[in-house]
């Protein structure tokens, strides 16, 4: 082939390779914990313990923050005892009634005495319950809003946990993309704070296309096990080849 011919050649593809190129179309994605939450306190009352900082790992159902709740296990070891006194009266009833020396009056009495001791027992122990909060799933502290020694009101933020295990990627995309994007596409994401780039796939879209700036939300997945060196709120650019 001429020289002419053959330098021709190398030029249309390097030409058609750069067109390919073109095609792609990329948008900023954000890195997001799959579960996060804001623990707050489901009483009132004095924070003793927050067992984990910011940054700390814990496993599912470990203790996380505990309260003073002195006065409800004093109240806890009354109602036992309440209990206990009132069903000793009830089986003293019961033997009675069986010798016809007690009247039915007196025995239903009796069974209902048990009756409000246990209610007033069960009450108390759900609120002891909320004596402690423990980790809804493993993960890692994201922020301390309490400390020890804190007196705090029912409600107030304490915590926010994170399970960073699992990374998803939200991309804010053209709604004009519907056109040709489906679930299962795979494309690329470069990620500004590390400088890497990892292969991804459309996992699904969300149910509606802000109409103000005509975007939708795309949630994907990394197609490979977590890589290292991410971190929940890292941000980059998704790039995808249109078919």
């Amino acid at each position: 082939m001429p020289p002419e011919r053959s330098t021709l050649a190398c030029l249309l593809l390097l030409a058609g390779m750069s067109a390919a190129a073109d095609e792609a179309v990329q948008a900023r994605a954000l890195l997001v914990p799959e579960h996060e939450a804001a623990l707050a306190a489901p009483m009132a009352g004095r924070v003793l313990e927050i067992t984990r900082r910011e940054g700390e790992a814990f496993a599912k159902g470990e203790l996380l923050v505990r309260f003073d709740c002195a006065v409800l296990e004093a109240t806890q070891r009354r109602h036992r005892a309440e209990l206990g006194a009132a069903r000793r009266v009830l089986d003293a009833r019961r033997r009675l009634y069986r010798l016809s020396s007690s009247s039915e009056l007196e025995l239903a009495l009796a069974e209902s005495e048990v009756e409000k001791a246990a209610a007033q027992l069960e009450l108390v122990q759900a609120q002891l319950a909320d004596c402690r909060i423990e980790a809804p799933y493993a993960g890692r502290v994201e922020r301390r809003e309490a400390r020890a020694y804190e007196a705090v009101a029912a409600g107030q933020p304490l915590l926010r946990v994170l399970d960073d295990r699992a990374i998803e990627i939200r991309i804010n995309a053209p709604s004009a993309w519907l056109r040709w994007l489906q679930p299962g596409a795979a494309f690329t994401v470069a990620i500004d704070e590390t400088g890497a780039t990892h292969a991804a796939r459309l996992e699904r879209l969300n149910a509606r296309v802000d109409a103000a700036s005509q975007t939708i939300e795309l949630i994907a997945r990394f197609t490979e096990a977590r890589p290292a060196g991410l971190l929940a709120g890292m941000s980059g650019v998704a790039r995808f080849t249109p078919p």
